[in-house]
């Protein structure tokens, strides 16, 4: 069996594994998804699938297994199915779960591009166009209040409401691909305050902050906004007249990942072939202002925008560590008997001719 995705289930040792097979009859392909605990050291359950799993998102209480036509939503105690969620293709096998929030909530794309299905618990579920092109990347805020979605078009990324489906946000990434799936990542600050967005067609992981007004800029706006005066009705023509462009947000900080040309290739990729990896991957440090970004290259980073926040311009992330995330722990060892590591031997072709080969445990 080969295995296609690994999913851990938050900082436990519980870890969701997609396998492919085939059964008896060897034309038939077998998908599953295993449960692995590694206190046990062994697998604690299983679902079966006749179709391709694409993905698999899971919390405590329940496990979605996303294929690339529709979403089943399983308890996570007895794998028992209950929801059932059709979806337009869905190749990349998003899907997203907040993880702080009672009763849970899941999104994933829905019933045609462009479109967003979020399912509150197992009765309630909404649907709503978030974008004219297909969806690429979504992401939840940690109580999952806010919900973060991209598309294909690869321009803005938009900050939406769960309750009530409201637009609170655009942003404006710099230096777009048009045409290409460009949005690989998007990550919300535990705080709810900053969003971090990676693109595979650039080099540049962009950092947004999510601007709030205080209870009295938000009355005094609401008033000037209402207003039967001049001032309350110059203020809205502005406002519908000013093309969206000029009311969005801007990126103030980025990380330029080292090695990565401006079309976002990379010398060194290490993804197998259809690895679901598509581009860069980002996240917050829970506390500090940092951000760890993990790329395709083997390297994973971690940079601070502790300068960038009192910053009246856009600003670079500074403070970088670089880590190679395949390196080996410290007192690594190959369970089992191997030959010594200066040990030589020659693999020999038909002809008779070989080449010098040094075998290393």
């Amino acid at each position: 069996r080969s295995v296609s995705v690994v999913q851990m289930l938050m900082r436990t040792n519980i870890y969701a594994i997609v396998t492919v097979g085939h059964g008896e009859d060897a034309r038939e392909q077998v998908n599953k998804i295993q449960i692995w605990d590694e206190r046990q050291c062994c697998f604690v359950g299983e679902i079966r699938s006749k179709d391709e799993v694409k993905g698999v998102a899971l919390r405590a209480d329940i496990i979605a297994m996303v294929c690339e036509h529709y979403v089943r939503v399983y308890t996570f105690d007895r794998f028992q199915p209950i929801v059932y969620i059709d979806t337009v293709a869905n190749p990349h096998g998003l899907c997203e779960i907040a993880l702080s929030c009672n009763p849970w909530v899941l999104c994933c794309p829905g019933g045609a591009p462009g479109a967003v299905h979020v399912q509150i618990g197992q009765d309630t579920s909404r649907e709503f166009v978030a974008h004219e092109s297909a969806v690429v990347a979504l992401a939840f805020s940690a109580s999952g209040a806010l919900l973060a979605t991209a598309s294909t078009f690869g321009t803005v990324v938009k900050v939406w409401r769960r309750d009530g489906l409201e637009l609170l946000h655009r942003l404006r990434l710099r230096a777009p691909t048009l045409g290409g799936e460009a949005v690989s990542c998007l990550a919300f600050r535990p705080c709810a305050g900053f969003v971090a967005v990676a693109t595979s067609s650039s080099p540049m992981v962009q950092l947004f902050r999510l601007h709030r007004l205080s209870e009295g800029e938000a009355l005094e706006a609401h008033e000037r906004e209402s207003g039967q005066g001049l001032w309350g009705i110059t203020q809205r023509l502005v406002k519908n007249a000013l093309p969206e462009y000029f009311t969005d947000v801007q990126s103030f900080a980025h990380f330029s990942i080292p090695g990565v040309a401006a079309d976002g290739t990379s010398e060194l990729d290490l993804r197998c072939l259809g690895a679901a990896v598509r581009g860069p991957l980002v996240a917050f440090h829970r506390s500090e202002p940092k951000l760890t970004v993990l790329h395709y290259s083997g390297m994973v980073y971690e940079t601070s925008f502790q300068g960038a926040l009192g910053s009246a311009s856009h600003t670079e992330c500074a403070d970088t560590i670089a880590t190679m995330w395949f390196a080996p722990r410290p007192g690594f060892k190959i369970a089992g008997d191997w030959p010594a590591a200066s040990e030589t031997r020659d693999l020999e072709d038909e002809s008779g001719g070989g080449d010098g080969w040094e075998v290393l445990a």
